[in-house]
């Protein structure tokens, strides 16, 4: 949707991709967080300092689910994202390579030359 609205292009593709990827990376980041606030050094520290809140932040990257492995598949699901907006004609534009692209670009010669 957001290439249809913005146009045809790599820097498009770019931004709808990073749009798409925000709501799982923040949903991840969020179960952490519920996960770490529960704990029992987090009820010290607000026992101790009740008017600071920054206790949850660095906690919440080591324990409950893992954000760093959902660092981790954004690329993956980034190039396949890029890829197939390319394959659909909403990505790069030829003469820029780009693997969905070139994909498609070859799919007329699949039935001739399978390999």
């Amino acid at each position: 949707m957001v290439v249809s609205l913005l146009g045809v292009g790599l820097v498009n593709v770019v931004i709808a991709v990073a749009i798409a990827g925000v709501p799982r990376f923040a949903r991840v980041v969020r179960g952490a967080v519920m996960v770490a606030k529960e704990q029992l050094f987090i009820e010290a520290a607000r026992a101790l300092a009740p008017r600071t809140r920054h206790h949850g932040a660095p906690p919440a990257a080591q324990r409950g689910p893992d954000p760093g492995r959902a660092r981790t598949h954004r690329p993956r699901n980034a190039i396949l994202s890029t890829a197939t907006l390319s394959f659909l004609g909403l990505g790069a534009q030829p003469p820029t390579p780009e693997w969905g692209a070139m994909l498609n670009s070859g799919r007329d010669y699949m039935r001739y030359a399978p390999w």
